[in-house]
């Protein structure tokens, strides 16, 4: 795994990512692939867009509190999927 000390963030996946000019979805998994590696790790890639989107914090504290399962989360994909968003991977 790559890490920059003295960012404290995972750098290597950005670089890589960036010089092999692969997909969205290989990009993505990439990045979550980094995050697992670290403790409470969450995929570099969407931490600042959680931050700046406020009803996107509201639903993720709305569906951890009522336990939302991945059965309820490929629903709000297929959702967002059907109002013309295609970059979603639901799988």
């Amino acid at each position: 795994m790559w890490l920059n000390d003295k960012e404290g963030e995972l750098m290597g996946p950005f670089l890589t990512a960036k010089a092999l000019n692969l997909p969205q979805q290989e990009i993505d998994r990439m990045y979550d692939l980094a995050a697992a590696g670290r403790e409470n790790g969450i995929s570099p890639d969407l931490p600042e867009y959680v931050m700046k989107t406020d009803k996107c914090r509201v639903a993720l504290r709305l569906a951890r509190e009522k336990g939302a399962t991945d059965e309820d989360w490929q629903k709000v994909i297929d959702l967002l999927n059907q109002n013309g968003n295609t970059r979603l991977n639901p799988k």
